[in-house]
């Protein structure tokens, strides 16, 4: 058999779906969509009829195609409009008298965080519904990692994933904290339970550490966002997302094990002597390694072998004798994996074991595309793994979509002030319409829109040239109400 490329035929089919769907008709009426999304795309769509990508046609044919065979053909949620702006959700299915559930489709892994957009879109609609509860199904579909990336196995070494298979037992972390206040992620044991290979469109994430990693453009990395002066919270984000200098969260970093002569006797030394301290849920330093000798030739070796191999330790004397101790978790880990003294790799227990307080963040310097890459989705009991030493979120893609539903309930403060955020966003929009002059591009949107939207050229070419300075007015209004407070 001979499998001959037919690119002419992918160019068939899109444009079929292009005039199939009427991609290229421009809107005549302010959505409630139109202000959730960004505003220059929008004023082009009631402007222009510009061709779709192709990354725009095929994700709307598959929306069209999953919402004919989820819901009713018959079901739909009257038109609802308010000061000037309408309201239709397209998947909509009955389940009471007058009770209406909306679905929607992502392809981020399973979570209980929602996107912005998707909370603004639906406070927006029980707004102008005067309702304050929204009953939402969510179909979540999830990224992958390269084969060539390493994972950390739960008897620390490293293995590359496209290696693994059921069975196998890697180092994971809870992927959401206690509910109690004040509670951190733990490490776990996580058993794989299915792998599988895709080809998806995929990034390469470079580290101020030196890693780098292949990931699918979904794969969800745990990243500490900043929720004030010095404050951070840990929260799972989508490699797409990801930007220069975004922190992603550390266990330690990746190693190569020794197995060398003086390996072999600092194994022994530390089997002999040394212990594993603080392993314990309370303490902020997760594991520690401790060895204690007296003062001599024994201890100077240890010492000198500690520093060859990239240990760092802390020195306290006694009056009997002197103590090293790994400086953090990520040494102590180095330590045990490379070195490997087998009493105390016995003695590892994962459960419960706090995520490192110390050196646990690697920062990203560069995210570049490289197109449709091979990927290995994988499946595990805790949804999480350790990827070339950052914590890294379930990476299979299921053969079909997982069905989620909620119920999610808002108070009537939270609905008003998020109409006036998009009563703000709605003076911006029509003062563009009245001038006729679109919205300065890129200020009023997300930085993943500009992606694969088919204005994204003309928006470039735009900021090139144009002169939107007057704008700024409006937008700062819309900012400082989007941020819980009005410009003066």
């Amino acid at each position: 058999m001979k499998v001959i490329d037919n690119p002419e035929l992918s160019r068939l089919m899109l444009d079929h779906l292009t005039d199939l769907y009427n991609l290229k008709k421009q809107r005549d009426e302010v959505h409630l969509s139109t202000l959730i999304y960004c505003l220059t795309r929008s004023f082009f769509d009631m402007k222009q009829d510009v061709e779709p990508t192709d990354m725009e046609v095929m994700l709307f044919a598959l929306g069209i195609g999953l919402q004919n065979e989820f819901t009713p053909a018959n079901t739909t949620l009257p038109v609802i409009r308010k000061d000037g702006v309408v309201f239709s959700p397209d998947f909509v299915i009955q389940i009471g008298e007058g009770q209406y559930c909306e679905m929607k489709t992502t392809r981020m892994s399973t979570a209980r965080d929602f996107p912005s957009t998707w909370i603004e879109y639906i406070k927006g609609g029980c707004y102008m519904q005067g309702i304050k509860e929204y009953d939402l199904s969510v179909l979540y579909m999830m990224g992958c990692l390269a084969p060539s990336v390493r994972v950390l196995r739960s008897d620390l070494t490293w293995d590359y994933i496209g290696n693994l298979k059921p069975g196998d037992v890697l180092v994971g972390v809870d992927e959401y904290p206690a509910w109690d206040r004040g509670q951190r992620r733990k490490l776990r044991q996580s058993v794989v339970l299915r792998t599988q290979r895709l080809k998806l469109p995929s990034y390469l994430i470079g580290l101020d550490s030196g890693e780098t990693i292949i990931a699918s453009e979904d794969h969800l990395w745990l990243e500490n966002l900043a929720t004030g002066a010095s404050h951070y919270a840990p929260d799972w984000v989508r490699t797409d997302r990801l930007r220069a200098g975004s922190k992603l969260r550390r266990v330690c970093q990746t190693w190569e094990v020794q197995d060398s002569y003086d390996a072999g006797y600092l194994a022994g030394s530390i089997d002999s002597e040394g212990c594993i301290e603080d392993a314990n849920q309370s303490s902020p330093h997760g594991l520690r390694v401790g060895y204690s000798q007296k003062e001599g030739s024994t201890l100077n070796r240890i010492e000198s072998l500690l520093s060859r191999y990239g240990l760092t330790i802390t020195k306290t004397p006694s009056e009997r004798t002197t103590s090293l101790r790994t400086t953090d978790m990520a040494t102590a880990l180095k330590l045990l994996g490379s070195i490997r003294p087998k009493r105390l790799l016995d003695e590892v227990v994962w459960e419960g074991i706090s995520l490192p307080q110390t050196r646990s963040t690697v920062e990203v310097t560069s995210l570049m595309p490289i197109g449709e890459t091979e990927v290995v989705g994988l499946d595990t009991t805790t949804k999480t793994l350790v990827s070339e030493g950052v914590v890294s979120h379930n990476s299979y893609k299921p053969p079909f979509p997982q069905l989620n539903s909620f119920r999610l309930e808002f108070d009537e403060a939270e609905l008003e002030a998020n109409w006036k955020y998009l009563m703000c966003r709605k003076e911006v929009f029509d003062e563009a319409l009245k001038a006729n002059r679109p919205p300065r591009p890129k200020e009023h949107c997300a930085d993943w829109e500009c992606k694969n939207c088919r204005f994204k050229a003309q928006c470039d070419a735009m900021l090139m040239v144009g002169n939107y300075e007057a704008q700024s007015e409006l937008l700062e209004n819309a900012r400082a109400v989007e941020l819980g407070g009005q410009k003066q």
